[in-house]
């Protein structure tokens, strides 16, 4: 209940405070998205960046874009004319990222830098190659989020579990196994969900781990979990998972 009010608060804040200055709120600070350039910051990886642009070329349609290597990322990053997507990892994994560009710190809030919307694709030491296989699901994913998000601050605030709550699993055929996921995904099978699994390395430490269903054939996300990992049961799909699933479950072979 507490978030919900904190979430409530943040978006009655500029009517309450009656000339104390003017709040802007994440919705407001995306309205110029649409007008702005995108610079679409290449890795440097041959293979990834092959696929990045084709992927990109093909199906980006929300905002002018451009290639961009990551030196000019450097160079363009604290200019609030641009936003950014860009990959980038921490201890645990990659991540898809879009964000706005500007300064640090400042008393502008239009001018201050800020993610947008930030999206775990691959396990950070030992990708397994998912994250090329999706890559058109995961551009098409954060489209739909920052399409929302620009009409939206319960989405802009919620990030990509307030989009899955959009869509109902029911009636569809749900894959949990990578292999026979990654098949329904390439031919694009009606009304087939793709789990997408993301597990970090077992050091030992407390983590998370990810889990998604994705739209083979429309790259929607249906299905999003953060989970916090207390034993090595908790790396893969659950009772609790199974159990939001509305529709049929495909049955591996052992």
């Amino acid at each position: 209940m507490g978030k919900y009010l904190l979430l409530a608060a943040m978006l009655l804040m500029p009517c309450l405070l009656n000339g104390q200055g003017q709040v802007y709120t994440r919705k407001a600070k995306l309205e110029d998205f649409s007008t702005r350039t995108t610079k679409i910051v290449l890795t440097g990886l041959p293979m990834f960046d092959i696929i990045l642009k084709e992927e990109v070329s093909s199906r980006w349609r929300i905002s002018p874009y451009e290639f961009c290597s990551v030196s000019e990322y450097e160079r363009f990053k604290n200019r609030s004319l641009y936003y950014f997507m860009r990959f980038a990892k921490d201890d645990d994994f990659m991540y898809l990222i879009v964000s706005k560009g500007g300064l640090e710190n400042g008393e502008d809030p239009m001018k201050l830098a800020f993610d947008v919307i930030k999206m775990p694709i691959a396990a950070a030491d030992n990708p397994s190659g998912q994250e090329l296989i999706y890559m058109s699901a995961f551009i098409d994913i954060v489209q739909d989020f920052l399409v929302r998000a620009i009409e939206s601050d319960r989405v802009a605030y919620g990030g990509l579990k307030s989009i899955s709550r959009k869509r109902s699993t029911r009636g569809k055929l749900i894959y949990l196994g990578e292999e026979r996921s990654t098949k329904a995904f390439e031919v694009a099978e009606e009304d087939a969900l793709c789990g997408v699994l993301l597990q970090p390395a077992d050091t030992g430490r407390q983590t998370y781990c990810y889990k998604m269903l994705i739209g083979a054939d429309d790259h929607m996300l249906y299905y999003w979990r953060k989970q916090r990992i207390f034993s090595s049961n908790d790396r893969n799909w659950t009772a609790t998972d199974k159990i939001n699933f509305k529709g049929k479950i495909f049955k591996e072979k052992q």
